[in-house]
């Protein structure tokens, strides 16, 4: 087999294996007059569903906070909207969060197809602060007829308190 031949053949196989890589944007919404932070990219050891936290400020100082999780498979998990989806098990204690709406859409890699479904969860701060210092850690999302469950999050736990101490803590000063 030739180099270019290698090459392409490579790059086809490993395209699908793509992982995003951790990100914090920040932007502007000149309509609603909100300041709007969040993570994109930060997903438990082994895992390709992100927990990204999203902070809003609004000119009078309000503040949202929320999670934007974007499940990721090879078949959709059809996650319950508008009920208690998401379960994080907080050193035993399990918390659990109502979803927002659930989008849905697909992409495809040469033979495969990678599905995606991303959703809200609102938080306080006293349930951030149990998820972001809990010794372990674990999330269950609950689908139609399945679920699917996440362990690993010291990685994602270190960038939420850092998330937190840039952005979330420096908004009350």
């Amino acid at each position: 087999m030739g180099i270019k031949k290698f090459v392409v053949l490579a790059v086809a196989l490993l395209l699908p294996l793509q992982v995003m890589a951790y990100s914090v944007e920040r932007e502007y919404d000149e309509f609603t007059k909100q300041e709007k932070v969040y993570q994109e990219g930060n997903s438990p050891k082994g895992s390709a569903t992100d927990f990204d936290l999203w902070f809003m400020k609004d000119k009078d100082g309000n503040v949202d906070l929320s999670m934007r999780i974007e499940y990721s498979s090879d078949s959709y998990l059809f996650v319950r909207a508008l009920d208690e989806a998401v379960v994080f098990l907080v050193d035993g204690e399990p918390i659990k969060f109502i979803t927002g709406r659930v989008k849905r859409d697909f992409s495809r890699y040469s033979r495969s197809v990678r599905r995606y479904e991303w959703f809200f969860i609102f938080l306080t701060r006293e349930s951030l602060d149990k998820l972001c210092n809990a010794n372990e850690l674990k999330c269950r999302i609950y689908g139609l007829k399945y679920y699917d469950e996440f362990d690993g999050f010291e990685k994602v736990q270190k960038r939420w308190k850092e998330f937190i101490a840039e952005y979330v803590d420096k908004a009350d000063e």
